[in-house]
């Protein structure tokens, strides 16, 4: 495991902004560099970040997650924290499109790059991927990293794409160089566009935490979803909801049950059992 120092300078009212990120890569240091963190007592003006390598951060296998003494889960993540890790880290997912009847259809497709309101990739104007986007802008698509199951990360995400054209193309080649040798020159180049996700809403689910770790994101003015399960009033405080939770993340400790959001699997097990019917489907918007 590598130390990755993260030199902050005092801020005002009381909280710390990071001045310096030693030893990470430039699209990091950069994310990095002028992030606030709340003070605590154990937080110093030399805050620790960890990182495995290949792997990322051990508390969250995110680029840009900061764990922070003091704070719970010390999450501190923003919506272009996961586009970031999905253009950066992931790089490759599996995109869905659909055809003109309707029915998905899934390809590979690399992320070229991002921004803190969308995502980039582009393809040629041949390709059939091509003409089922601009026949219907409604794209979804998952990325997975990790080693097995248990050691996995995936960012699932719905949202609109729009053709931008090949403005971008210089710039994106360089950032992405290996795409020479897939189109060599300026001819081979000149059926190629560039897309943009420019809103959408998704999910980052953590197998590799005990409880598992999820959270929702949104960008580009789309709304945040808000699925699971939630307790209403009728919970009396049996705990049978509890004694069916794979992840053990019911708080019994009020009634109405508090179910933790960020660690629920979405089962459903708990309405099923609740003999009193009081746990609901949370509808997504």
């Amino acid at each position: 495991m590598m130390k990755l120092a993260v030199i902050c300078a005092n801020g005002k009212a009381g909280r710390l902004i990071v001045k310096e990120a030693v030893r990470l890569a430039e699209p990091e240091r950069k994310i990095l560099t002028g992030s606030r963190l709340p003070t605590g007592n154990r937080v110093t003006e030399k805050c620790l970040l960890y990182k495995q390598a290949g792997q990322g951060y051990p508390d969250s296998r995110s680029p840009s997650r900061l764990f922070v003494p003091g704070r719970k889960g010390g999450i501190l993540m923003q919506a272009k924290n996961y586009l970031q890790f999905l253009a950066e880290q992931a790089h490759t997912v599996v995109m869905a499109t659909l055809d003109e009847g309707g029915r998905p259809v899934t390809c590979a497709v690399d992320l070229m790059d991002w921004e803190e309101d969308g995502l980039i990739f582009l393809t040629a104007r041949g390709k059939n991927f091509y003409r089922r986007l601009k026949a219907n802008p409604h794209i979804a698509l998952t990325a997975l990293q990790g080693r097995d199951t248990l050691s996995s990360t995936a960012v699932s995400l719905q949202g609109l794409a729009r053709e931008e054209g090949p403005r971008r193309l210089p710039g994106l080649f360089l950032k992405n160089p290996y795409m020479e040798r897939i189109y060599p020159d300026e001819d081979s180049r000149r059926s190629l566009t560039v897309f943009q996700i420019y809103e959408g809403r998704g999910e980052w689910f953590d197998l590799s935490r005990r409880p598992i770790e999820r959270a929702s994101f949104s960008f580009g003015g789309a709304a945040a979803g808000e699925e699971g399960y939630a307790v209403t009033s009728r919970c009396t405080g049996c705990g049978q909801c509890l004694g069916v939770c794979p992840q053990g993340c019911i708080d019994l400790g009020r009634v109405p049950a508090v179910i933790r959001q960020e660690h629920c699997l979405h089962c459903g097990n708990c309405m099923e059992i609740c003999p009193q019917k009081a746990v609901i489907r949370r509808a997504a918007k």
